[in-house]
């Protein structure tokens, strides 16, 4: 399973995030839910696993802009 890894900025500071998840837009989603702040704030995000990961940190933010 992959997982999401980073960080995102909320009102008590940065927040890390490791969720395993089947798709980024899953995991995306989930974030949003727990957090209305998520996409919206200054953040820093990789998806994949140790070996093999990509940085989504744009593509997160055009998530969240789309729902």
């Amino acid at each position: 399973m992959r997982e999401l890894n980073g960080w995102y900025e909320s009102e008590s500071g940065a927040v890390p995030i490791c969720l395993p998840a089947k798709t980024l837009l899953e995991a995306v989603n989930h974030m949003c839910e727990l957090d209305e702040d998520f996409g919206h704030t200054d953040m820093e995000f990789a998806w994949g696993t140790l070996d093999d990961f990509e940085v989504v940190t744009k593509l997160i933010y055009k998530l969240v802009e789309v729902e």
